[in-house]
């Protein structure tokens, strides 16, 4: 391959994963300092934004991909919604999956599918139920809410205070459940510390405790495979945003390129 094709051609490769989901070019972009959804409005297609700060109280119909420093999602989300930035907070509706990238991540609102969070810090408040699963990486996870699914994650520090109807399957450096905490099926972590279990948390099945294979002092994340290709899938989707964010064009140039002649 010539020197100065393969950056064109890394490029398709990444719209090509676009491309399954979605056609690059479809779509509402939006690109400013600050961009909003009002409250009494309807984006009838996918919603693409890039900027500063990011507000989206109205209705989005089909899937939002969203990149920003802070970002409010206190609307209505219809497809899926995946989302980076320096604070997220997904307070209000989401039919489909969440897939977050935050350094603070709060989840607030319904999740219809799983939940995929990567974060410094992430809480799913009281107020938050999500249908499916929850995984990801984080450093400080707090579940308040309720998760119909199972728990899969690593983190530094895990606390669970609400409701999980499946499984608790985690690799930690701590983990504690409250005095309110509900887990309807099996608790195993992966851990060099004793879990907290707190008088009054309810288990309904078994609680073991794995040694972790790694060195000392390693991170448990790096053991669990989900979370490995989870990350690296969000990597991609966190490299698109970027180039969709800085070189918009050349993005909807390829797509457009990589429809009319795939093979090449």
């Amino acid at each position: 391959m010539h020197p100065r094709s393969f950056p064109l051609a890394l490029l398709l490769a990444l719209v090509s994963l676009v491309l399954v989901a979605t056609p690059v070019a479809a779509g509402d972009f939006r690109g400013a300092d600050i961009v909003s959804v009002a409250q009494d409005e309807t984006v009838d297609d996918d919603l693409y934004v890039a900027a500063g700060t990011v507000n989206i109280s109205g209705t989005v119909a089909g899937d939002a991909t969203v990149s920003g420093g802070t970002v409010t999602v206190a609307g209505r989300i219809e497809g899926s919604l995946n989302v980076a930035g320096g604070s997220v907070d997904v307070l209000g509706e989401v039919v489909g999956a969440v897939r977050v990238s935050g350094g603070t991540v709060r989840i607030g609102g319904s999740v219809g599918r799983d939940l995929v969070v990567f974060g410094g810090t992430a809480t799913v408040a009281s107020s938050a139920t999500v249908a499916g699963d929850l995984a990801g990486g984080v450093g400080t996870l707090t579940v308040d809410g309720s998760v119909e699914g199972d728990l899969l994650v690593g983190a530094g520090s895990l606390t669970i205070n609400g409701t999980v109807d499946g499984d608790v399957n985690v690799g930690v450096t701590d983990l504690t459940l409250g005095s309110t905490a509900v887990v309807g099926g099996d608790v195993t972590y992966t851990s060099r510390n004793e879990a907290r279990i707190a008088d009054g948390a309810d288990v309904g099945g078994a609680v073991e405790r794995q040694e972790p294979a790694d060195a000392p002092g390693a991170s448990p994340i790096a053991d669990n495979p989900i979370v490995s290709f989870i990350g690296a899938l969000v990597g991609m989707l966190l490299l698109g945003w970027t180039l969709l964010a800085i070189r918009p064009r050349l993005v909807l140039g390829s797509g457009e390129t990589l429809r009319r002649s795939p093979l090449p």
